[in-house]
């Protein structure tokens, strides 16, 4: 009887703490999305923040507050050039897309930001520097499924040699384009730009796939 006792007890505390947890992240989720849009509705919310938190979040409805800002925000994205840190891209791309994404384990003791443990041969990581530039470029587009996925290709190969992969180089060469193309921004204005077909990547042969 005593046995049947524990084990009913036991039972009860397993129930009650899978309850708790599932109840700890419902709440979570619940304050994450309506922190949200208390930042999407609130304009005068500071822009820099509404950036932090998206990449704490990490949810959709950060995505589309930050497209919602528009070209008010791009400088706060470029602060992200160089963040290596592994993103899960939830809001990126087109959700219809099938693709599996990789989240390589660090060791002990490694740097977070030492670019060839992120982007490898395969190509398939996804980071803040990458959600970054996928960003910008749903700003000009003012959509953010203008790819089917936040990984870049290189337009210099024939289209039969083309793959979906995040290299340094390719990365590299995407920033260099958006650092010219932020200063036509600052000048001109993102309808001009628009309106020339002058799009963050131009000139870089590079692209989202």
């Amino acid at each position: 009887m005593g046995n049947r006792m524990t084990r009913k007890k036991s039972s009860c505390l397993l129930i009650f703490g899978i309850l708790g947890i599932i109840m700890l992240f419902s709440t979570d989720r619940v304050f994450n999305a309506t922190t949200t849009n208390a930042l999407r509705e609130n304009h005068q919310e500071p822009d820099q923040k509404l950036v932090d938190y998206f990449f704490h979040e990490n949810g959709i409805e950060g995505s589309k507050a930050i497209l919602e800002r528009g070209e008010k925000i791009i400088p706060y994205l470029m602060k992200l050039k160089g963040r290596r840190d592994f993103w899960f891209p939830l809001g990126l791309g087109n959700p219809d897309a099938a693709k599996l994404w990789k989240f390589p384990v660090r060791q002990k003791g490694d740097k977070q930001d030492e670019g060839k443990s992120v982007y490898d041969a395969d190509g398939d990581v996804i980071t803040q520097e990458i959600a970054a530039l996928y960003l910008i470029c749903a700003i000009y587009h003012g959509n953010l499924r203008f790819a089917e996925t936040p990984l870049l290709t290189d337009l210099s190969l024939p289209p039969e040699e083309r793959r979906d992969r995040n290299t340094k180089e390719l990365v590299d060469r995407a920033w260099a384009a958006v650092e010219i193309w932020s200063e036509s921004l600052k000048k001109d204005g993102l309808a001009s730009l628009r309106a020339n077909h002058y799009d963050p990547l131009k000139g870089s042969k590079v692209a989202f796939w």
